[in-house]
């Protein structure tokens, strides 16, 4: 629903209280210490309680000559017009059609080598796109397309967000772009456009080649009825790197996940502390990057609820395993890095 009104926002005032004292809403789901990461919308408690007392007064509409604009957002391109746009063809799904997953070729024109400062997924509407991957293949040092060479992704929640200053991601200009499109019908089915935008760096410019890892999980099995299941996975730092991104992806079963830095001496650091959504798939950019020396493992834990107390389980009286359908399950990772000297290489 709209809140930009006062007529708008003044019939769901108990229910705003009730989800701000919970701290449902706004949508955040790291446990830890607020505004360790970019974007982070929780409310203060002093806040929670000017809009509880708001709602407790019978909720008033304030002085008409006090009122601010109604603001306005940009629906199109949140990182300002890109240097570069593609657009897909229309994607379809019917109603009460099984989730579909596919890739498309993302066709594009370069004169050159160019490093990918920002990339921007619109999909217009979103209603029906699960997620959006955009990766480039071009086997550099052998590496494997869909693993290392994720250029950017879209999911509910997620915000676009620049590559941290001097680096980005390397496209060569005989490169293969692809994307992994998953539409699910949620009710009534549909159409979207899919629409990527490019920042450039120019040309020549050269910069710190960034990364995304996955972490990944892909042989457990959930028991049927287990409200707790857990499962882990880890990687290790193939040299100094700077983590700047970390993001957890499970499916409907998926209950929370942490991401722990152990260094080469032992000591251990909790990065960060989530609960998961499947509806607000956010991304968790620190503030200040970690900085992590070689040997570093990040170890990636958490849980799934597969009992009948999740109300959006699909069968509690299932096994579950790995699989591409929201049905199914995933445990995935995310790590963004680059190294912290240019000339060091990727050996992963």
């Amino acid at each position: 629903m709209s809140l930009l009104t006062y007529e708008e926002t003044r019939p769901w005032a108990k229910s705003i209280k009730e989800k701000v004292i919970k701290r449902e809403m706004p949508p955040w789901f790291e446990k830890g210490e607020m505004h360790r990461f970019t974007g982070d919308m929780r409310l203060t408690q002093d806040e929670i309680d000017t809009i509880v007392s708001w709602v407790d007064g019978n909720a008033p509409k304030g002085n008409p000559k006090d009122m601010p604009n109604i603001p306005t957002f940009n629906d199109g391109w949140k990182l300002g017009e890109p240097d570069m746009i593609i657009e897909l063809d229309t994607v379809s799904i019917g109603e009460g059609s099984n989730d579909t997953l596919f890739n498309v070729p993302v066709p594009f024109e370069l004169d050159g080598d160019r490093y990918v400062t920002a990339v921007e997924i619109l999909p217009e509407p979103s209603q029906i796109v699960h997620h959006v991957i955009l990766f480039a293949s071009d086997d550099r040092e052998g590496r494997r397309a869909g693993i290392l060479n994720w250029m950017q992704g879209w999911a509910p929640g997620i915000n676009a967000l620049p590559f941290p200053e001097g680096s980005g991601r390397l496209l060569k200009k005989d490169a293969v772009l692809s994307a992994n499109l998953h539409l699910t019908p949620r009710g009534e089915g549909g159409d979207s456009i899919i629409k990527f935008g490019f920042h450039l760096a120019d040309k020549g410019e050269d910069l710190v080649e960034s990364f995304n890892h996955w972490t990944i999980n892909n042989m457990f099995k959930i028991p049927a009825n287990d409200p707790n299941h857990f499962v882990k996975a880890a990687w290790t730092a193939p040299y100094d790197v700077t983590v700047f991104g970390l993001a957890p992806h499970m499916h409907y079963r998926g209950k929370d996940m942490k991401f722990t830095a152990v260094y080469p001496d032992g000591k251990k650091e909790l990065l960060l502390d989530s609960i998961w959504s499947n509806e607000w798939q956010l991304f968790y950019n620190p503030v200040v990057p970690f900085q992590f020396p070689k040997g570093t493992k990040i170890e990636v834990t958490g849980h799934f609820d597969n009992s009948k107390e999740n109300e959006l389980n699909p069968n509690p009286n299932e096994e579950v395993k790995w699989g591409l359908s929201v049905k199914e399950e995933m445990f995935i990772g995310y790590i963004d890095y680059m190294p912290q000297q240019k000339s060091e290489k990727d050996s992963d």
